[in-house]
């Protein structure tokens, strides 16, 4: 009964990101996790949620930064790095430095998110939001290193997966 009514709140979490609810949605998938400690699946759905809101975020005044907005989704993806594997480690580690970038917009040039990206692509060199976000911070340090970006973006549509977050990077 648990398990079923946890699945239930997992179709609800995944309807609330179409309405930019990031944080309502996390707050689902938590009422999920009460009810299914152990669900590989509601531990996915709070990780895609976590990923999206990280790349999807929007800071619309100057009274919240960046860092504030993403500080939920990025507990997310730092709690579930410690023990994913393969391609989900990849991904997990380029929002990770996704996040890293948006905190490095926020004012902390002491960061940098191309460490974390060029460890995502070491892991999985297809990997499309490694690549895709190595590309667009390469461009940002360096308007004119188009070459690079290019061959990086081409990883990243080759993948064939995430092709939407890769052409808005792009």
């Amino acid at each position: 009964e648990d398990a079923r009514k946890a699945e239930g709140l997992i179709a609800e979490a995944e309807a609330q990101p179409k309405r930019n609810q990031f944080d309502e949605a996390l707050t689902t998938l938590a009422r999920a996790r009460e009810l299914a400690p152990s669900s590989a699946s509601v531990r996915e759905a709070q990780e895609n949620v976590a990923m999206e809101w990280i790349r999807n975020v929007r800071v619309e005044n100057e009274k919240t930064s960046f860092g504030e907005a993403i500080k939920p989704a990025l507990a997310v993806v730092d709690a579930a790095l410690p023990t994913a594997m393969g391609q989900r480690r990849a991904d997990l580690l380029a929002h990770q430095g996704w996040a890293t970038f948006l905190l490095w917009r926020d004012g902390d040039r002491r960061l940098n998110p191309g460490e974390t990206y060029r460890e995502a692509v070491s892991i999985d060199p297809g990997n499309p939001f490694a690549n895709a976000m190595l590309a667009h911070w390469r461009l940002f340090q360096d308007h004119d290193d188009v070459a690079t970006a290019v061959k990086l973006f081409v990883a990243a549509v080759r993948s064939g997966r995430a092709l939407d977050a890769v052409r808005t990077l792009q």
